[in-house]
């Protein structure tokens, strides 16, 4: 028998996101894909070796060049995080109550880290994985999830967001996490389904807390789910079939 893990750790001490899981580049679902002069296969895979920045240099026709960098929301350069705020204000105004919001967006319990795709500077992408340790099916489960995934109006239908989902999913399966899970609108699933996440009906993320769950069926989302480790795998049963149960905070989803 497997033993079980004490709790998530990390690989860095990480900070704060009240968004829902969304993705506003609808680059693989939409009928009327435009042509992007942005678009180039990646070239350049290079790990940096400070663990709280990685680096994908992408080679782009026409243009200079496309970098995603990660960040534990903790660490994040200013000029970064102004340009994440600024795009999560422009997607979800009704979640900014002052002028300037909180940073980290989400709690430290879950250990925020943004993924950032720049074009020269400048970025046009975002994803955040949410990471923590929960109880279900009566054992204990290092779990992450997608969280505030959006791309700038201009840049849209050009395929960042996959990328910026690419990056995120390959990062969950390079950590401690037994298995991804997350919530998003029915006609994104396609996009998240190309980098390994299925649509699970039978097991529904259950947000909020045990007193006042928050329900993403309620919501009308469908929750994805990724199985990471070889313990989970091999649990595949126990984990699928019965509702998923995050504990996130009051009125929380991720």
């Amino acid at each position: 028998m497997i033993p079980e893990r004490e709790g998530f750790e990390p690989p860095e001490p990480c900070g704060s996101t009240v968004f829902k899981t969304a993705s506003f580049d609808h680059s693989d679902t939409s009928p009327r894909r435009r042509t992007c002069r942005s678009m180039a296969p990646v070239r350049l895979f290079r790990l940096y070796s400070q663990p709280s920045k990685l680096s994908i240099n992408v080679q782009i026709r026409r243009r200079g060049m496309i970098e995603v960098h990660v960040y534990p929301q903790i660490n994040c350069p200013e000029q970064i995080r102004d340009q994440i705020l600024c795009l999560l204000k422009t997607e979800w105004p009704h979640t900014f109550t002052v002028h300037r919001p909180d940073w980290p967006t989400e709690s430290a319990a879950v250990h925020p880290t943004s993924f950032v795709l720049l074009v020269e500077g400048i970025v046009i992408s975002h994803a955040a994985v949410l990471s923590k340790t929960i109880r279900h099916a009566a054992q204990r489960w290092a779990v992450s999830g997608l969280s505030s995934v959006v791309t700038a109006p201009s840049y849209r239908r050009c395929g960042f967001a996959s990328q910026i989902v690419g990056c995120a999913t390959r990062y969950m399966r390079r950590q401690r996490v037994d298995f991804g899970i997350f919530t998003c609108d029915p006609e994104l699933v396609d996009l998240y389904r190309r980098h390994g996440w299925t649509y699970s009906k039978t097991s529904p993320l259950v947000g909020g807390t045990r007193q006042q769950p928050f329900d993403s069926v309620a919501l009308g989302k469908n929750t994805l789910i990724q199985l990471f480790s070889e313990r989970a795998k091999s649990e595949r049963s126990t984990i699928l079939g019965i509702p998923i149960f995050v504990d996130l905070g009051p009125g929380k989803l991720w």
